[in-house]
């Protein structure tokens, strides 16, 4: 079998037909940004935001945790896109992580101040003027409390779970 320069064996065509691989042969169409030796960006089928970019192998890997030389190669690829832009990097592993098309992909999104895109974790999706409601757990010694941020939604807190507040104790 066929090994990386690691030594580790290469990845394995895809038993299913795969969008991803398809776009790779030359099979399917795909807006090329950049190709590698290795990899290549597109632009996905319903970008999120201006910019929006998927880096894929050119090998079949199902997801992040499969190869994880190959996962670095496209991590690499994409930090090299996203290193003059304000962006989020993401990769999703399995269906319940939002993963839908199984071969590898990292969303390259670039973000803009009041861009709209709300991402789960960050308490961005209330409209103007409700709170936040960002709820999560935080110590307080030895005791685990539940609290609410209550600033007002839209607000700027770096972006830290742990520095999110004002808060309002939730539970003791």
């Amino acid at each position: 079998m066929p090994e990386t320069q690691f030594g580790q064996p290469l990845p394995t065509p895809a038993l299913k037909p795969c969008a991803f691989c398809d776009i790779v042969a030359g099979r399917s169409p795909a807006e090329i940004f950049h190709e590698w030796d290795d990899a290549i960006a597109i632009v996905p089928l319903n970008p999120v935001t201006e910019g929006h970019l998927l880096v894929i192998p050119k090998v079949h890997v199902a997801d992040f945790g499969q190869d994880p030389y190959v996962s670095a190669a496209v991590m690499k690829r994409a930090a090299q896109l996203a290193a003059t832009q304000w962006c989020n990097v993401i990769t999703s592993r399995g269906k319940v992580a939002t993963q839908t098309v199984f071969h590898l992909h990292v969303h390259i999104v670039p973000r803009r101040e009041g861009d709209g895109l709300a991402l789960p974790w960050t308490g961005q999706s209330k409209a103007a003027g409700e709170t936040c409601g960002f709820l999560h757990d935080q110590w307080d010694g030895p005791y685990k409390m539940s609290r609410r941020c209550v600033a007002k939604a839209g607000h700027t807190d770096g972006g830290y779970a742990y520095d999110h507040g004002p808060w309002e104790s939730v539970t003791a």
